[in-house]
């Protein structure tokens, strides 16, 4: 370890020794970018007090001073500065013979993957990266979402040159000295708070302004183009047809970042750019080679040939500037650092709009039950993966070998953008890399698997790391054999399909998608048409069987779905061992007349006022098998309400509560005022459950006590839950107070039928025209408080 004045010296010596070789460096030719890193650049942070050798240290994920970061092909940059296991900044370096405040695309790919870090977890994160050829020293905040690489200028917090070395030495220690920056000395460095907070958008954010700004967005200026072209097309068809090529160039786009195709960006924009007319063209006509090529090579459904882009016609003029925007030169994403989960995220957001049209012009409008819901709520991850643990987790408790992990099937019945089934297939691929890793007998510098059979060697293989991969033959059988789901929304389940593929290629190179199509000619990825589908979970065939007076529109208003013909599992399996997710909840109002009469002769839960969240929760009942669990986020209010009655004499009756986490009015779903729990059912019954009451959001549920609930203590009545010192004191004032439906009936509240018309806040009574006095004062939920209300 160097002292302050001791570095002072090295550094001094290293200046001044750089002094007097820089014109030979610069213009002899003969010192080539290597030999300025290893004399100049790397000595200079081995005198800060970095372990540049990473000396000493055997375990890799413990090395300081990262080489290329794991990239490959020079593609990410140069080097990665990491202390604690925790990435503290990129190094990209240069020779000095470039002038660095010009050339600043030498910065771009390490911004880029700074950046794209932004969309993962706190302690994963990088904010700055550093462009130096040593003669030039340029840190660069990297939390900001810079349009290219020239505006990454402003975001430049130091610049100096050599000089500065010993010049600023006293900074130069403060930041950068290596127990300094564990000690955070480089927040010092964020650019100032204020444009922080008009400006810092993360890359999810940014991505989905992209995609789907109102005026420059690439969906509208899509669905504008093929207005022009199609003027008869629907709107549904403009939506789905628009999808339908964003999610192709994606999908594209992430295998460009992820090494997998690498110019396959540049094919597409060479083709469009060679076509005569510049101002139409037929997408599918243009990119038919390279669609046909992909499709025959990762299949997965994404390429299949669709009718919408058989016969949609977009000028070559817009199709160019999206695919310009998405250029490894000119993005500011990186999907190799960036979670496939995160584009879950973005697509929940995306999937809440579709193309409006009138005869002339195409809009960009929110879907009518999400402008009632208030927008789109997305579940946290850490709700995500706790589901997922106390299901999937539980089940591969139960294996012993892979071959039982094949045998788990998981369903989330309204999957959205498939975030419950990611974390589910995520769960299924580290059990099983632990369990091969368990397996294997490795020798130092050999890349041989010992232990393996020669038929499990066709499923794993080493990375450069010394780290068990698993080949994409294992991960289509885990696919193929355990995921599923249902969607209502035909775009979410093309949504799906393309974030489990997506998923299903991490970590997957070019040479082994070469090595799939060569050797064993087949497709990296499974067709996921009998796992994903589209259609109403909740509506069976039976709707035709007579009871309900239909019209014509049935198909279109309910979509009916036959659980048993889709799936066989139900026959097979007696049913799914998992079933997850957030089913939506939607106001009795928006639903369709059609529906609710269904809904009370099918569902036992569905009584007085219908309420579909519940209605899931019968329905994972029927399709988990008899050692099923299911667990879901949704509503709690059916607990204590008199319309819930029916709800909870199922559970009690058909359920086996295992466990429920209470968050109360806590916004789990951020800017929704929300009373949502956490239920963990089975079949059967049991004789005590665990029940969580959360706090506040920063309290982590395995931190929540845990209250044991004894299941003979809960009555249709109502679910009393929580401590017995609060039953006895409500069975206490029941004794000695009749409670008011001794007096009164009451099931529900005021029905405005339109509350934006018939209901007004304070804030707006000095609005008013009419005569006020015809105003009554009226109380809310929201407007309850524990000893009290507000108005």
């Amino acid at each position: 370890m160097f002292t302050r004045e001791e570095s002072r010296e090295e550094i001094k010596k290293l200046t001044e020794s750089f002094e007097g070789k820089i014109e030979f460096i610069k213009n002899s030719g003969q010192y080539k970018e290597a030999q300025i890193e290893d004399e100049f650049i790397k000595p200079l942070f081995k005198y800060l007090n970095w372990n540049i050798s990473n000396e000493g240290i055997s375990n890799t994920s413990n090395r300081e001073f990262i080489v290329q970061a794991k990239g490959v092909n020079g593609k990410e940059p140069d080097y990665l500065l990491r202390l604690d296991q925790k990435p503290k900044f990129f190094i990209e370096a240069k020779h000095t013979k470039y002038d660095l405040q010009k050339r600043t695309d030498y910065i771009w790919q390490a911004y880029k993957y700074a950046y794209s870090t932004q969309a993962r977890p706190s302690y994963e994160k990088v904010d700055f990266a550093l462009l130096t050829d040593f003669e030039e020293f340029r840190f660069f905040d990297c939390t900001f979402p810079a349009k290219n690489h020239v505006s990454l200028n402003n975001y430049c917090v130091l610049d100096w040159t050599y000089l500065d070395y010993i010049k600023n030495f006293d900074k130069l220690w403060e930041y950068f000295e290596r127990e300094n920056v564990r000690n955070g000395s480089l927040e010092k460095l964020y650019i100032n708070e204020k444009k922080i907070k008009e400006n810092r958008i993360p890359p999810d954010k940014a991505f989905l302004k992209d995609l789907d700004d109102e005026k420059e967005g690439w969906r509208i200026k899509l669905a504008k183009d093929i207005k022009k072209y199609q003027p008869d097309f629907s709107a549904e068809f403009i939506t789905g047809a628009v999808q339908l090529i964003l999610d192709r160039f994606i999908f594209i786009k992430v295998l460009s970042d992820r090494e997998i195709e690498e110019e396959i960006i540049h094919s597409l924009v060479n083709k469009i750019q060679n076509v005569k007319d510049k101002e139409e063209g037929i997408i599918y006509d243009e990119c038919k080679d390279i669609f046909d090529s992909l499709d025959k090579t990762y299949n997965g459904s994404i390429f299949t040939k669709r009718s919408e882009l058989d016969s949609v016609k977009v000028s070559n003029k817009i199709l160019l500037e999206i695919l310009k925007d998405l250029l490894p030169e000119n993005s500011r994403y990186n999907f190799k650092v960036i979670p496939i989960e995160i584009l879950g995220t973005i697509y929940e957001q995306f999937l809440g709009k579709v193309v409006v049209t009138t005869d002339k012009r195409a809009t960009i409008d929110y879907k009518p039950e999400v402008r009632k819901a208030g927008g789109v709520y997305y579940t946290p991850d850490y709700i995500v993966n706790y589901i997922v643990e106390k299901t999937v987790g539980e089940k591969l408790k139960e294996c012993k070998k892979f071959e039982d992990l094949l045998e788990i099937k998981i369903c989330d019945p309204a999957c959205g953008s498939g975030s419950f089934l990611l974390a589910a297939f995520d769960a299924l691929i580290k059990w099983t890399i632990s369990y091969y890793e368990s397996k294997v007998q490795t020798e130092n510098n050999s890349s041989e698997l010992k232990g393996l059979s020669k038929e499990e060697r066709k499923l794993v293989y080493l990375d450069n790391d010394g780290q068990i991969r698993l080949t994409s033959k294992i991960k289509r059988e885990i696919l193929r054999s355990c995921i599923y789901g249902v969607d209502i929304d035909a775009q979410a389940v093309e949504v799906t399909k393309m974030s489990l593929s997506l998923k299903a290629l991490e970590n997957t190179n070019h040479y082994e998608v070469h090595n799939e199509r060569t050797l064993f000619h087949t497709t990296i990825l499974p067709t996921l048409e009998g796992n994903i589908k589209c259609g109403n979970s909740l509506v069976g065939t039976d709707v035709y069987d007579g009871k309900l007076q239909l019209d014509n529109n049935i198909e279109k208003v309910l979509k009916p779905f036959d659980w048993k013909t889709e799936f066989s599992i139900l026959k097979e399996k007696q049913g799914f061992d998992a079933v997850i997710g957030n089913p939506p909840y939607i106001r009795v109002q928006a639903l369709d007349y059609i529906f609710t009469d269904y809904s009370k002769v099918k569902y036992e839960v569905a009584w007085r006022r219908v309420d579909i969240s519940i209605m899931f929760i019968e329905l994972a009942n029927r399709i988990i098998n008899p050692k099923g669990v299911n667990a879901y986020i949704t509503s709690n209010q059916f607990l204590t309400t008199e319309y819930g009655r029916q709800a909870r004499k199922f559970i009690l009756e058909k359920s086996k509560i295992i466990e429920m986490v209470d968050f109360g009015d806590l916004p789990i779903f951020k800017d929704a005022l929300t009373y949502v729990s956490i239920f963990v059912l089975g079949k059967g019954k049991t004789s005590s459950f665990n029940y969580f009451k959360a706090k506040s959001l920063e309290q982590k549920i395995k931190e929540i006590p845990v209250i044991k609930i004894n299941s003979n203590s809960l009555s249709e009545d109502s679910f009393i839950l929580g401590d017995n010192s609060k039953k006895k004191l409500l069975d206490k004032l029941i004794k000695n107070n009749p409670p008011l439906s001794t007096n009164a009936k009451c099931w529900a509240g005021l029905f405005t039928g339109k509350d934006d018309v018939l209901m007004f806040d304070k804030s707006e009574l000095k609005e008013i025209t009419f005569e006020k006095e015809i105003l009554l004062p009226v109380i809310r939920a929201q407007d309850c408080a524990k000893y009290g209300y507000s108005q």
